[in-house]
């Protein structure tokens, strides 16, 4: 998996074969076009199962603290 904010990451994602996770919906355009002009097959691409972000922190207390406001928003 890849992941990306842009329009050259979606087309980056196809060109190395990689699934894709948009930090918006309207990538996906950009990625499928982008996916079939490499001529590889489709892939078996499910997101209907929403967006996934992960982050990783030194001082998960400090993280949470900071940014679990909006997280959980």
């Amino acid at each position: 998996y890849m992941g990306g904010a842009s329009k050259i990451a979606a087309r980056r994602a196809a060109r190395h074969g990689c699934y894709f996770l948009p930090a918006y919906n309207d990538l996906y355009e950009s990625y499928f076009d982008a996916w079939d002009k490499t001529g590889k097959p489709p892939l078996e691409y499910d997101h209907s199962r929403g967006f996934l972000m992960s982050w990783v922190a030194e001082d998960k207390d400090k993280f949470w603290k900071k940014i679990g406001p909006s997280l959980l928003h």
